[in-house]
């Protein structure tokens, strides 16, 4: 018995049973009968939808015709298939792509160079702000009496005469008397001791007459 697969060609098959009609010797209606006989079911399934041919010869081309037709199909569903499975794989690697570009680029949980700089400056602008306001409340806590200064420095005749009325220090400005001064004592020191090292470089400069 010799029968057709639905993976086989018919070529194959039409040669093997033309090899077995050769050695029989049998009529057509016979070789028709066993030549429908051993196609593929697949073939047989189209068979149905149609007409069969009465005769062998007819029947072969009948078949033939339909084998060719379901190659034809079958090549072009795997086409169509390794196009959409292509299509697919492009898709999933550019999802992968720019999966992976968000993961690197976060954009969203972290904040760009110039918003960081920019708050830097403005902290940075906040600290000399503070800064110059404490430098200014510092010169303006240095110098409390630059008020009743005049333009040599000195204390204006009118602090002075305020000053004397009241028995308050003239030498530093301070709101206490002349004679709890410390500065003018330190002054007064200062003076001293300098004047006394004056006097000890005059001594040692003076040369001894030549006897």
């Amino acid at each position: 018995n010799l029968f057709m697969k639905d993976g086989d060609r018919l070529n194959k098959y039409t040669v093997k049973f033309n090899q077995y009609a050769a050695l029989v010797h049998w009529d057509h209606s016979a070789l028709r009968y066993f030549f429908r006989k051993g196609l593929a079911p697949r073939l047989k399934d189209e068979l149905a939808r149609f007409q069969e041919a009465n005769t062998l010869p007819e029947l072969r081309k009948q078949v033939a015709d339909l084998d060719n037709r379901y190659w034809q199909r079958h090549f072009e569903r795997m086409r169509e298939q390794k196009s959409s499975s292509s299509s697919s794989d492009n898709k999933s690697k550019k999802k992968d792509n720019s999966s992976s570009t968000s993961k690197s680029n976060p954009t969203s949980s972290t904040s760009s160079p110039s918003s960081g700089n920019s708050s830097g400056n403005q902290s940075g602008s906040g600290k000399n702000t503070s800064g110059s306001s404490n430098s200014s409340s510092g010169n303006n806590s240095k110098k409390p009496y630059a008020d009743k200064l005049g333009k040599d420095g000195k204390l204006t005749q009118a602090e002075h005469e305020r000053r004397k009325k009241f028995n308050l220090c003239a030498f530093c400005g301070g709101n206490h008397k002349i004679d709890d001064c410390n500065k003018r004592k330190k002054a007064q020191e200062a003076r001293g001791r300098a004047a006394s090292t004056s006097k000890d470089d005059a001594s040692s400069s003076v040369k001894e007459p030549e006897k």
